[in-house]
């Protein structure tokens, strides 16, 4: 139901919009991170129909097969077919190129090709790079192209704590570390869940585990299983977490069909003894951010219980002051007589000391969201620069850490990314700057 009056209301406000310039103020958190004020209706942050019913006011020409291929890239991750959004770019390209003519055609009439698109990951957004693409075609090199096209992180936050720490093991897994072919930190993860669980001494085990061991290395262990518990992890997601989406996997394995628990084996059992070894795999895929968050969460805690009435907080090379509060509260009862009854009442009210427990735990995600945030803001600031020495205005759109241009900038704008992340770990000391 939610998805549905998501969809309408994105409809009503496309048919109210169509063919006027949009502007999406946005407004700024105490960490830092953006977000349109638009909530509802059309947003460059909404899900998948949302965001492919906008495009660039202003376009910009496709001029050589390079500027050509950013636009084969986006269309071959947003249908992700086969893994394809995981392969290299040069993978990409060729599998729009293998399949260009069904492309075509789906961008020429997408009711008579239906059953091709639909089953794409995000289907609007492929819809709309097919579009692009067929009228590109039909036009030829000079089509000024309005199509965002997404350049998204490896799991950002591993990236900037393997930057912060300057841990090239976390770096080459997140694509940090150049020379190598592109990682993928999910599956990194899944390889090593499967490691331990084949290196498990079975003599220590109970019948139950055994029998799940056996269970989960027939089913296999791919990047889905893990996915969420290592994309948390860098934000502090606790053991906890950890169970409760490993759990969350089990049952939509189960619900597909493709793995069936013998009797007395429960969902939330198996998923607990699997959530366990992910656990174990992501600290040892990424040790230096599970320690940097550690460190991280203990120094908090200990500055909260010194300064107990004074939130956190913290500065950011562009001027961006941080501050969070996380108050201690208390529960108070509240007896009341209202036309003849006793009415009893529960509230919470927050007290003026901060809270170690809460801005322990909050922290290590906020710090990191906010340097992701600046990352951003001094991405865009680059991109302005560029394009004002162009003669031009700049055309760009973001949700967090994933930036989207027209096709014919994407080179350019790859470069001034990784530019701008890199200004951001070698003239800074943030972890100084922080304490």
């Amino acid at each position: 139901a939610s998805q549905t009056y998501a969809i309408q209301a994105a409809l009503l406000g496309a048919d109210k919009l169509s063919g006027r310039d949009l502007y999406f103020p946005h407004v700024m958190d105490s960490r830092g991170r953006m977000y349109p004020l638009a909530v509802f209706g059309v947003s460059p942050q909404g899900a998948d129909a949302q965001k492919a019913m906008l495009q660039f006011a202003r376009g910009v020409a496709i001029n050589t097969k390079d500027q050509l291929n950013a636009l084969y890239v986006q269309c071959a991750t947003e249908g992700a077919y086969e893994g394809v959004d995981k392969a290299s770019m040069a993978s990409r390209v060729k599998w729009t190129e293998d399949n260009l003519e069904a492309i075509k055609a789906i961008g020429q009439d997408w009711r008579a090709n239906v059953g091709f698109w639909e089953e794409a990951d995000h289907p609007f957004m492929f819809l709309a790079a097919c579009r692009e693409i067929y009228l590109f075609h039909e036009h030829g090199y000079g089509y000024v192209s309005t199509l965002p096209c997404y350049s998204d992180a490896t799991c950002s936050g591993i990236q900037h704590y393997s930057a912060l720490l300057r841990d090239p093991a976390g770096g080459f897994s997140v694509n940090l570390v150049p020379g190598h072919d592109r990682q993928d930190v999910y599956g990194l993860v899944a390889e090593r869940v499967t490691e331990i669980l084949r290196n498990l001494d079975i003599s220590s085990l109970s019948v139950l585990h055994r029998e799940m061991r056996e269970l989960l290395l027939e089913h296999g262990i791919d990047r889905a299983a893990v996915k969420r518990q290592t994309m948390t992890k860098p934000y502090n997601s606790k053991l906890r977490s950890c169970r409760e989406y490993t759990i969350s996997w089990i049952k939509e394995v189960l619900a597909a069909g493709t793995l069936v628990l013998p009797e007395g084996m429960t969902a939330g059992k198996l998923g607990a003894f699997l959530g366990d070894h992910i656990w174990d795999a992501v600290a040892e895929v990424m040790p230096k951010a599970c320690e940097a968050m550690e460190w991280i969460e203990a120094v908090t805690k200990q500055t909260v219980r010194a300064n107990p009435h004074v939130p956190l907080s913290w500065d950011l090379p562009d001027g961006m002051v941080c501050i969070t509060r996380k108050g201690l509260s208390e529960k108070l009862r509240l007896n009341t007589t209202f036309e003849g009854a006793q009415r009893l009442r529960r509230l919470t009210v927050e007290k003026d000391d901060q809270s170690p427990t809460d801005h322990g735990n909050s922290m290590p995600p906020n710090f990191i969201h906010s340097l992701d945030a600046a990352h951003l803001r001094l991405t865009a600031l680059l991109w302005e620069d560029h394009c004002a020495r162009q003669g031009r205005q700049p055309v760009m759109t973001f949700v967090h850490d994933s930036f989207g241009v027209p096709a014919a900038d994407s080179a350019d704008f790859s470069r001034i990314l990784r530019e701008a992340f890199v200004a951001l770990y070698t003239e800074h000391d943030h972890l100084r700057r922080w304490l």
